[in-house]
């Protein structure tokens, strides 16, 4: 599902690229809703409230299914110490991703 994640399998890693597009949609619903509460409106702004926090719960719910394996299968690399994790959730330039690679990793015998 693109609008959460995108993952590539190759022979030798997974890579995982988390977009942030959902993050900005549910930062946009907050602002709105400040402001829902904050400005005078001429209208009862109760019922649009209500929908945006509904609308909050369903991408939620979304979000927790369509990453169910996704992170089941980072926190089996996490236990295993084969995960690789660079750039940042939040910025669509330099998104997260995640790298696990498919080889169990060698443990060094040159501990100094």
């Amino acid at each position: 599902m693109p609008l959460f994640f995108r993952r590539t399998e190759t022979a030798d890693q997974i890579t995982i690229r988390y977009t942030s597009t959902w993050l900005y949609l549910l930062i946009v619903g907050l602002a709105l809703m400040f402001t829902l509460s904050a400005v005078k409106v001429p209208f009862d702004p109760e019922p649009l409230k209500q929908a945006i926090f509904a609308l909050y719960v369903i991408v939620f719910f979304i979000y927790y299914v369509a990453t169910f394996k996704t992170r089941r299968e980072i926190f089996q690399a996490i236990r295993e110490r084969r995960i690789t994790v660079s750039g940042s959730r939040f910025n669509p330039r330099n998104p997260l991703v995640v790298t696990i690679s498919k080889a169990a990793l060698q443990e060094d015998t040159d501990l100094s």
